[in-house]
């Protein structure tokens, strides 16, 4: 049961993160709402065309972090293959934390899981806060806004 939660937790932070293309496109982009065409290309580019060049390198700077690639490495295993074990800890009176056999490198090698859900929470959620406040700013100083 631990594990479930903690993959929904993982994972509904992830869906929280990548959903910023599909808000950058309400805002400022070309494409239909709905579109599949939508990535993290298709943000930068509609805000490289608005010259918002602070707010790819908020980005970029948010992508090249480590817990951004470890949330989005480790709900990709889970989404595709399997859910990654968890050592719950219980038998060696420690902390559950995700087993390095699990991942595709040693990013999460001996990761607390408690301490991972609380590191990337806040990091993302104030993330995904300040950049729609901060795009709202921008676009609303903005000469090149349709």
């Amino acid at each position: 049961m631990f594990e479930s939660h903690a993959f929904a937790f993982f994972r509904a932070l992830h869906s929280l993160i990548e959903s910023v293309p599909y808000i950058i496109n309400i805002m400022v982009g070309k494409e239909e709402v709905e579109s599949r065409r939508l990535s993290w290309q298709t943000a930068k580019k509609s805000l490289n065309d608005l010259e918002a060049y602070t707010l790819i390198n908020d980005i970029e700077k948010l992508r090249e972090g480590s817990v951004y690639k470890q949330l989005d490495n480790l709900v990709n295993i889970s989404k595709h293959r399997r859910l990654p074990q968890i050592d719950s800890g219980v038998f060696c009176d420690s902390n559950a934390k995700f087993i390095n056999k699990e991942f595709d490198s040693n990013k999460c090698h001996e990761l607390s899981v408690s301490v991972f859900m609380i590191e990337s929470y806040e990091i993302i959620e104030p993330f995904v806060v300040m950049f729609i406040y901060e795009l709202a700013e921008f676009l609303s100083h903005s000469a090149t806004f349709p």
